[in-house]
């Protein structure tokens, strides 16, 4: 078995301290999984780790950031393609599960091959909420009409979660409302209705949900 065969499998267990070879009473360590993913760094060569293994260890043992910086590593260290777009959509996961908007904003931007995707997210982590709205309404029209250079599918629906999370900051929930009748998404429904106070919607759609 291979050193990353090994690690993925120590890993991939509930009992870390007996795979370990630790006294599980001892409360010296309290997470000795952050601990190995600590000294996993400093292997050389580094071992390739799968991403659905890594991220699980960072939700059941809080190693976010150790998880981080074995994901990192290996997008440098591998060039392969599929690869790389794997260990975005890991990073992606990590850095919103952290509420890290600036950083999940700019490997968002990076997986997205079109330049008003890219300059739409990059407007909205400088601060410019307004222009990125508007960003995000030209490209979502563009992807609607099905003009020559429209987003890709990704692209769309990041940038109509995008939309609708900034149209929800500045409290524009009857914009909101349109866009979740027009795709039948019943909890977004739902939940304009409340904020708007309109409480007959929202008696019809928790009969309906």
């Amino acid at each position: 078995m291979q050193a990353a065969s090994k690690i993925e499998y120590v890993l991939s267990q509930r009992h870390h301290t007996q795979l370990l070879g630790l006294d599980e009473h001892d409360k010296r360590c309290a997470n000795t999984v952050r601990g190995l993913l600590t000294a996993v760094q400093s292997l050389v060569p580094a071992p390739v780790l799968d991403t659905e293994v890594l991220l699980a260890t960072a939700e059941s043992y809080n190693c976010w950031y150790e998880v981080i910086t074995l994901l990192e590593n290996q997008f440098v260290g591998i060039q392969e393609l599929a690869h790389q777009e794997r260990t975005l959509q890991a990073l992606r996961h990590c850095h919103f599960k952290l509420e890290e908007s600036d950083a999940w904003l700019t490997l968002s931007a990076r997986m997205c091959k079109g330049k008003h995707t890219q300059t739409a997210l990059c407007k909205e982590r400088y601060g410019f909420l307004s222009d990125s709205i508007q960003a995000y309404t030209d490209i979502l029209d563009a992807y609607d009409n099905e003009d020559d250079g429209a987003a890709t599918q990704f692209e769309h629906q990041l940038c109509l979660d995008r939309w609708i999370s900034l149209q929800r900051d500045f409290c524009q929930y009857n914009a909101v409302a349109e866009v979740a009748s027009a795709n039948k998404n019943s909890l977004l429904m739902l939940e304009c209705a409340w904020k708007s106070r309109q409480w007959r919607n929202v008696r019809a759609l928790c009969g309906s949900i």
